[in-house]
C-alpha cells in the first residue's frame, strides 16, 4: 500500500514545511509533488477514488496510478525531474498490466513521446488542457 495526501497543505503541515524555500530543500519534495500531481490528474479524469490503484511487484517495479476506462488499461507515473526517461519499472508496468497508454507527468513545460504507449507530459499542460494533448489516445 502507498499513502497519498490529497491535501498538500496538510502534508506540508505534518512535515513542518512552512515556506517554499523549506519545501525546495526538503527530502520529501518529490513525494509532495507526486501527491499534488496525482490529485490533479485524478480530478481531470473525473473518476471515483476507488477506481484508482497503486501497483507494485515483489521485484520492485511500481506504477503510481493505474485505472481502467472503456475496457482499456491506463497508467501514470509522477516524476519531479527535468527530463523523465523510460525506466525498467515503466516497461514492466506497460507489459504486465497490458497498458494501452502510460503518462509520465512532470513539472517541466515540454510534452514528448517516449514510445507508442508512453508519453511525458507537463502537469501545467494537463491542468490547462486535460488529456487532449499530443500523443494522447
Amino acid at each position: 500500500p502507498k499513502l497519498y495526501f490529497q491535501d498538500s497543505g496538510l502534508f506540508h503541515s505534518l512535515t513542518s514545511i512552512e515556506t517554499l524555500e523549506q519545501l525546495k530543500a526538503h527530502p520529501k519534495l518529490g513525494a509532495s509533488w507526486e501527491g499534488f500531481a496525482l490529485n490533479n490528474l485524478c480530478g481531470i479524469l473525473g473518476k471515483e477514488d476507488n477506481e484508482f490503484y497503486f501497483w507494485a511487484t515483489h521485484g520492485g517495479a511500481e506504477l503510481d496510478l493505474f485505472w481502467q476506462d472503456g475496457g482499456k488499461n491506463y497508467g501514470a507515473e509522477f516524476k519531479y525531474i527535468d527530463a523523465p526517461l523510460l525506466t525498467k519499472s515503466i516497461k514492466i508496468a506497460v507489459q504486465d498490466l497490458k497498458l494501452d497508454y502510460l503518462w509520465i507527468i512532470y513539472p517541466g513545460k515540454t510534452n514528448y513521446k517516449l514510445t507508442d504507449k508512453v508519453g511525458v507530459f507537463s502537469l501545467s499542460e494537463l491542468i490547462r488542457n486535460g488529456l487532449n494533448l499530443p500523443f494522447d489516445l
